[in-house]
């Protein structure tokens, strides 16, 4: 969902998305999903504040 959001350019409703995703990436301890969401996050703040 958040990369949905994020290719629409719905930059403010994407990272919520991306955190919940990090959260079970987490539990699941699958560091390369981490990793990439992680990035996803950066970049969809990065995108929001420009």
């Amino acid at each position: 969902m958040g990369k949905n959001k994020f290719e629409q350019g719905e930059y403010e409703e994407a990272p919520a998305h991306f955190y919940k995703a990090l959260e079970i990436r987490l539990v699941k301890n699958n560091s390369e999903l981490i990793e990439s969401t992680q990035l996803a996050i950066d970049a969809t703040l990065k995108m929001h504040n420009e």
